[in-house]
């Protein structure tokens, strides 16, 4: 997921893109932090009371037609279940109607082996 916001971060304007990055694992904050220099970042998102409106935010965000792109990337989707229930039906939402309306999900899961 890290290797896609280098790659849209540096093959778009922030004008055309915009990424907010969620991270609710405490041991992962660290690797997510590096991005929030981008100007592409609205922000790195690590409270889960905070992901839940930020998520609400963008699932308003889907009745606005404008050019930009905006990417949403997820990392740990079980912990976020676990921890934030109430996003569940908003990332449904989001997962069925956000792309016609250039909001996009990428969801990281916890490693098969691990």
């Amino acid at each position: 997921m890290r290797s896609l916001v280098f790659h849209l971060a540096r093959q778009n304007d922030p004008s055309q893109v915009e990424m907010t990055m969620f991270c609710t694992l405490a041991k992962k904050r660290q690797d997510w932090s590096t991005f929030e220099q981008l100007p592409h970042a609205v922000g790195l998102v690590t409270d889960d009371v905070e992901t839940v409106q930020a998520l609400r935010h963008y699932q308003q965000l889907m009745n606005q037609f404008d050019d930009i792109h905006r990417f949403l990337f997820i990392d740990d989707l079980p912990d976020l279940v676990l921890r934030a229930p109430d996003a569940v039906s908003v990332l449904v939402n989001l997962a069925a109607q956000g792309r016609g309306s250039h909001i996009h999900l990428v969801i990281g899961t916890q490693r098969l082996g691990a």
